[in-house]
């Protein structure tokens, strides 16, 4: 299968996006170095069975993970629980909401899943290459 060429503007698009997605890797890795996640496995469980947190969680995720488990929530990164039919609490849309972009500009997600049976915890982020440096994560 012959690959096509890419033109210097999109492969410095390409390298851009990859290198965000290594670093949100290694700050993710970093994070999880410093603190004991077991407790986000536990709050996992207790989203699922308390439908109050909850609500609460889909109001305000960052808040709430960092009341429930102590620790701040990693850099641009973005959580949610996700349930047992893969839908997304808070709620992502649409792929093109998902990761921003109605373009072809490139774009990659790194993910960690936290779960206790059915049903977890997803902490990642997602990385836009635009080629000029100035790729971004969310905040």
């Amino acid at each position: 299968m012959d690959i096509p060429q890419l033109d210097e503007r999109r492969e410095k698009q390409l390298r851009e996006t990859f290198s965000g997605m290594k670093k949100a890797i290694d700050d993710l890795q970093n994070h999880m170095n410093r603190f004991d996640y077991t407790i986000v496995f536990q709050l996992a469980h207790r989203l699922k069975s308390n439908p109050d947190l909850l609500h609460e969680f889909m109001d305000s995720p960052a808040a709430v993970f960092e009341r429930e488990t102590g620790m701040s929530p990693p850099p641009a990164t973005q959580i949610h629980f996700v349930n047992n039919q893969n839908q997304y609490y808070p709620a992502e849309g649409s792929a093109e909401k998902q990761d921003g972009q109605a373009d072809d500009t490139p774009w990659g997600r790194v993910e960690y899943r936290f779960a206790m049976g059915p049903g977890c915890i997803a902490i990642g982020s997602v990385y836009h290459g635009h080629g000029d440096g100035g790729g971004n994560a969310p905040a």
